[in-house]
């Protein structure tokens, strides 16, 4: 038998025995020169898989070093751009507390007056039923919209209000927001639209009340607003706005869909930025979206927006079931 050590760099990797099974004989130089050789040619594929495995390894480790250099690089975009969208609101705040006390002083004139003509309705004597019944309901429109406008005022100083722990149904949240959009939209931009619901199973889903009306409010004033617009393109367009609800396992799926001007892509990839608006000039802050993304949000629901350019726009708003507190 004749053994050949097989050397690496640095040490030993193996050796490499020969023997004559059939007759022993003595190895001769040239056949132990030989065995060498091939001991020698053993080591070199040795030490290249060796290489190729260490520069796979480094391979390996320079995709993962990418990787989380592309994963940091990402999140340190995404802290600059919170933070810039934290300046803009801390400004917004800023200006938005600046203009809440000079606000609130005529919004409480304006719903103080709609409870006087309301007193003034019940004392003196109206022989026209039909007259009285609606100074009643416009009176009520001007309370409502004023208390409503408090509300918007304290949800921008909060940026988020705080919920008050108040829940109502969202089948009544919805009933009621319809019709205050409804009576809102006719007194500012009337449009021959009437909202077509089906609202079930949302009777038994609790949200708080003053946050979850307000995005139905916010959300039904862009269909309106958007339906509007195709009006004024097109005289001949029949506007539609449908409003439903259903329950899809332990969630309550709402459904706000308009035939309107509607998005294209582009638009919806930014929908929820803030102050990224769709209108025109003076007509939208570019808040609205954001703010009724981040109040679903806050009560652990999600808001998802599909549209298409020209031709329609459907928001689907998805509730966790809550109970009545």
């Amino acid at each position: 038998m004749y053994d050949v050590p097989i050397w690496g760099v640095d040490d030993v990797l193996g050796v490499l025995c020969l023997e004559y099974l059939k007759q022993k004989k003595s190895w001769s130089e040239r056949e132990k020169q030989f065995v060498h050789s091939i001991g020698v040619i053993t080591a070199m594929i040795f030490d290249k898989h060796s290489v190729l495995t260490q520069l796979k390894k480094i391979e390996n480790f320079n995709d993962e070093l990418k990787a989380v250099i592309e994963e940091r690089t990402k999140k340190l975009e995404n802290a600059q751009k919170k933070l810039i969208q934290q300046e803009k609101m801390v400004t917004l705040a800023t200006l938005t507390a600046g203009i809440a006390h000079e606000l609130r002083n005529p919004l409480n004139l304006v719903i103080g007056s709609g409870q006087v003509i309301q007193e003034l309705l019940n004392e003196i004597n109206i022989e026209d039923k039909e007259l009285k019944d609606g100074l009643n309901e416009a009176s009520q429109i001007v309370i409502d919209s004023g208390k409503r406008a408090n509300d918007v005022i304290d949800n921008m100083l909060g940026h988020a209000k705080e919920d008050s722990g108040k829940k109502e149904s969202a089948q009544v949240i919805l009933n009621v927001s319809m019709d205050l959009a409804y009576h809102t939209m006719r007194a500012k931009n009337p449009i021959d639209v009437t909202i077509h619901k089906d609202i079930s199973g949302a009777e038994d889903f609790y949200v708080s009340e003053s946050l979850f009306q307000r995005v139905i409010l916010g959300l039904l004033e862009n269909s309106f607003y958007s339906l509007n617009k195709k009006l004024k393109k097109d005289m001949n367009f029949i506007p539609k706005l449908n409003v439903s609800s259903r329950q899809k396992g332990d969630q309550l799926v709402v459904q706000i869909y308009d035939n309107g001007i509607g998005m294209g892509q582009v638009e919806l990839r930014k929908i929820f930025d803030p102050f990224f608006t769709t209108k025109g000039v003076g007509e939208g802050t570019g808040l609205g979206m954001y703010l009724a993304s981040d109040t679903i949000n806050s009560i652990g629901g999600t808001i998802h927006v599909d549209a298409e350019e020209g031709k329609w726009c459907e928001v689907t708003i998805e509730l966790p079931k809550q109970e009545k507190t």
